[in-house]
Formats: C-alpha cells, structure tokens, sequence
C-alpha cells in the first residue's frame, strides 16, 4: 500500500491468537492514500465497526450487529483451525454463527422461543476454542431433550455460517469497486507515532518477482544483532554504527516525507541488474550467493530500496550535500587528511589512459560501492556524470572507460 500499488483492500479475517491482528493504523494509513477499504464477516467486520467513522466500509450481518453494539466481543468471529497444510479447516463454531442458527430455529419452531436466551448463554459460556458442535449439542441436551438433538444437527447447515456469506460480500464488493467511488475526503490526518514508524521501519519494502521460495525469511532480528553487536558499539563504524543507522533512518524518513520512494518495478530493475554484475544468472547461483552471504531474500530486497532511496535523495540534494564537505572534512582530521585524495598520481596511474585512471578511481577501497558511474557520480556528490568525468581529466565522449570500469568491478 505504501508504494501506491494497492486501490482497493478486502479486510476479512486474521489468525486469531497466534498472529497479531491488522493495525486500525494500517486502516487509517490506507484510506488517507486514498485506498477504498472495505471490511465485513470477522476481523474486517470489527475493524470496519471501529473505523467507520473513517472511511472504511463495513459489508454484512455481522459488521452491522458491531456497528450497532449488538455484537461486541472478539470471540463472536473467533475460531480454531488448522493451518495450511490442512486447508485452514475449522474445528470450533463461531458465536455468530450459532446466533444465526438459533434464531432460524426459533423461526421453523424446532426451538420454543422461550428457551432462544437460554440456549444462547450455554453457547455463549463455552471457551471459544472449545466451542464445536459436539459440545453444544452435549450443552443444549442438557437443557431439554425434547429440542437439544434436532436443534444441534439443524444448526450445522451451511446457510447458517453468516461469515462465509460476508466474506462473499466483501469480495464482490472489491471486485465491483470503481476509481470513481474512492474514499470520501478524509477530514483527519493520521498522526505517525513512534510504534507506526517503526513498524514501517521493518516492513516497508515493496514485493518483487521472487528468485526462490526463501526457508530464510522468518530469522530472528534479535540474533542478526546478536552477531553484529560489537559494531553497533561503536558509534563511528562505517556500515553499522550509530551515524549509518541513523543515515539509514533519516533515508526512509525523507524519502517518504518527499514522497519519492522507489516503486516495486524500480527495485525489481535494481535487483536484476545487480544480479548481471554479479554472474547471478539463474535462481540457483543467486540462493547459493545468498546463503554464502547468509542473507534471506526480505534482507537483499530491503538493502537494494535502501540503496535506490538514498540515490534518489543524492540526486534531490545534490547541490546543498556539496556545502556539507568542509564541515565533513573538519570531522574527519582537517584538510591535511584527505588532499591526497584529490592527487591521482597518488593512485600509481600517472601517464595511464583514461580507462585506467576511472577504474582505479572507481575501485579504490575508500569510494563508494556503485555499479556504474552514474552511480559513483551521484553518490561522491557531483550533480552529474560530465561533472565527474570533468575532474578527472577524461573526455565525457569516452565510453570505452565506463565499460572498462563496470568490467572491472564486477566480481570474478
């Protein structure tokens, strides 16, 4: 949703207990990009009950009986099933369900109406984990036997599962959806806390055509740092230190600020192209690469957005970054400590071709990685690839260096 791909969400239901249920902010954050959000039969009623004041729209039985104060209770919509090797298959009943159910008894007078509360509360009194028709009818037994047994088979009808039939209602609502209907001006703005930036911080980076099924994706963040801790130690260490996380920070912050992130195609642009610098030409060679570098598919994907974001900022900020350079240059020792680096005889190719002189350039341990030099321009803050090319004395025309440079840093 964040990269302005998504038009229209269905919000139906979650993993209740075991997965953290949709944020009202993730709602907010839909709607006030314009997304139409709709929301019925379970989570998505609830969420839809919550949030309607906002622009969601709530579909169905079930969203109306919340919307209403009806219903109020999570356990109403909750379930327990299996888990997808077995198809989801639920094992408990719904509370809405035997609302439902009971309230059709009474209608075809297999349930006297006097005894419609009383069957609710034992229903209502079993655990929702534990509530499956076997129980219930040992419940409603209980009660009476005259109606107990009838009404028990006669609940389990499939027109009585309410939330099958709004999740059907809300598919078609998505899909009869039009651009025209979009949300109603929101006269609110949502507030960025600290817990929503975070949770951007770790989730937000657009999907990509996948090289592999990734047995990596779910590693621990806790133990990657583990691994990394004495880095994140020293303030001043180059790629993991407290200034880099803090770049890094500020690259995800102003980009979406500015509203100039890449886009899923973008990255998926990047990925291959650095993928053909690195001889990574099929799915094998590239997950032999990653697990070499014990890196998961999510991992890579996030660091190319970072790079394309961070580019892109280079490129907004390209003449203010070049006042930053004597106050750099002061941090770091004083003029005295770099002029060496402006000196290519320095470099040990004095009287070499301009092929020579960009590569070693290009390659020297203390300039930025960077897979052409569109890329090392940017990134060593000239406004353009001529005006680096300028300093080192090679006539912009010369695309025989930029090749020479590209086939020179690629990995063997």
């Amino acid at each position: 949703m964040g990269h302005g791909e998504a038009r229209v969400i269905g919000l139906v239901d979650g993993v209740f207990g075991s997965v953290g249920s949709v944020w009202h902010k993730e709602i907010l954050f839909a709607i006030s990009r314009g997304c139409q959000v709709f929301g019925g039969a379970s989570m998505g009623a609830l969420r839809a009950a919550e949030c309607r004041s906002f622009g969601i729209r709530g579909v169905g039985t079930v969203y109306a009986a919340y919307a209403d104060g009806e219903l109020e209770d999570d356990d109403e919509v909750a379930v327990s099933h299996l888990d997808a090797a077995f198809g989801y298959e639920c094992l408990t009943v719904p509370m809405v369900t035997v609302r439902a159910a009971l309230s059709a008894a009474v209608s075809v007078g297999l349930l006297p109406e006097r005894d419609h509360e009383r069957a609710l509360k034992a229903a209502k009194n079993v655990f929702y984990a534990d509530r499956t028709w076997d129980v219930l009818g040992r419940e409603w037994g209980a009660l009476d036997q005259d109606w107990g047994p009838d009404v028990t088979l006669f609940a389990q009808q499939p027109q009585h599962d309410v939330k099958a039939v709004d999740a059907a209602a809300v598919l078609r609502a998505v899909q009869s959806a039009r651009p025209e209907d979009g949300p109603r001006q929101a006269d609110w703005q949502m507030e960025p806390t600290v817990f929503w930036r975070r949770l951007v911080q770790e989730t937000d980076f657009p999907s990509v055509a996948p090289w592999f099924e990734d047995d990596g994706a779910q590693v621990s963040l806790a133990r990657r740092i583990d691994v990394v801790r004495g880095a994140l130690l020293d303030p001043g260490h180059a790629q993991l230190g407290t200034r880099a996380r803090l770049f890094a920070h500020l690259v995800y912050q102003v980009c979406e600020a500015l509203g100039i992130a890449p886009s899923a195609r973008e990255v998926q642009e990047r990925s291959e192209r650095i993928r053909r610098v690195l001889g990574l030409g099929d799915a094998r060679t590239t997950r032999q690469w990653l697990l070499a570098s014990k890196l998961t598919v999510a991992e890579w994907q996030r660091a190319i957005r970072f790079q394309l974001m961070a580019e892109r900022l280079g490129e907004e900020y390209a003449a203010e970054l070049r006042h930053q350079v004597p106050m750099l240059v002061a941090a770091s020792g004083g003029w005295a400590q770099v002029e060496h680096l402006a000196e290519p005889m320095q470099l040990g190719v004095e009287g070499e071709s301009p092929s020579v002189v960009l590569t070693a350039l290009a390659t020297r341990p203390d300039m930025p990685s960077a897979a052409t030099l569109e890329d090392l321009a940017a990134r060593l803050g000239f406004t353009s690839l001529t005006e680096f090319l300028s300093t080192t004395g090679v006539d912009p025309g010369d695309t025989q260096a930029a090749t020479d440079v590209v086939e020179r840093r690629a990995p063997q």
